[in-house]
């Protein structure tokens, strides 16, 4: 692929129970969004095959392919990531990834307050990235509400955004009824769209794409994982981090 030369792309996000896919062809961008809440692997294929057609490309022709690397569904995730390291693979064409949190973000960068990133993480925690202009105060963590609310100066106007941003506002409200909150009704899409735009940077940077032994960055056990260490047993990811040469083959 010639890096300063790139017409075309396909971002795909399932990291939520929305799946989106958005593709880049010579400056048009064409996007796809449904709730589909555990089904994606029912329709990803047929979706990835029917927004390439609507923008007229096929898989042949994509010169980047980019997926969030986490937080969110760990199954949505590894779909994501497997169904793009396959068109990566076939194409010779780079594979990005970033935080699921960032393009959320990106979406609102005109907002020079408060602004935070929040996808609901369930067990009463979201997954939260905070920032002030354009100053990033840490990356992605699993914090509850209250872990949020003690962030936040109570003069400071907030911007929340992501999928579960109404979901945190009213949370944040009740804790704080003397606090300003705002919160973005983006769709999923709109997130998707950032991500493309994100990837169409990376390749035309040439930045280092993934690795073919790279995959999505979890933040927190899966709740099948949790229910292995209830009864004592170690998930199979945490033993490969711990002893990756046993894993080997």
């Amino acid at each position: 692929m010639n890096l300063n030369n790139v017409k075309t792309g396909i971002a795909l996000d399932c990291s939520t129970d929305f799946l989106s896919v958005s593709v880049y062809n010579n400056g048009r961008i064409g996007t796809f969004s449904v709730e589909t809440p555990m089904h994606h692997s029912e329709m990803l294929i047929d979706q990835i095959d029917i927004t390439l057609e609507k923008m007229n490309i096929g898989k042949n022709d994509l010169d980047f392919c980019v997926c969030p690397r986490g937080p969110g569904s760990f199954t949505g995730l590894r779909l994501a990531f497997s169904a793009l390291k396959a068109v990566s693979l076939v194409n010779s064409c780079p594979l990005y990834s970033f935080d699921t949190l960032d393009p959320w973000l990106l979406c609102v960068d005109f907002f020079q307050g408060c602004t935070i990133a929040a996808i609901d993480a369930k067990q009463e925690k979201f997954y939260v990235k905070i920032r002030r202009g354009k100053d990033l105060l840490f990356e992605t963590r699993d914090l509850t509400p209250g872990q949020i609310g003690d962030l936040l100066d109570p003069e400071e106007q907030v911007l929340i955004t992501g999928p579960d941003a109404l979901k945190l506002k009213e949370i944040l409200e009740n804790m704080n009824p003397g606090g300003t909150f705002f919160a973005t009704e983006f769709s999923a899409g709109t997130s998707a769209e950032a991500l493309l735009k994100m990837g169409l940077c990376a390749a035309e940077k040439g930045d280092k794409p993934m690795g073919e032994t790279d995959g999505p960055v979890y933040i927190r056990r899966s709740e099948a994982e949790d229910a292995l260490v209830s009864k004592g047993i170690t998930p199979a990811t945490e033993k490969i981090d711990k002893n990756p040469e046993a894993y080997l083959g």
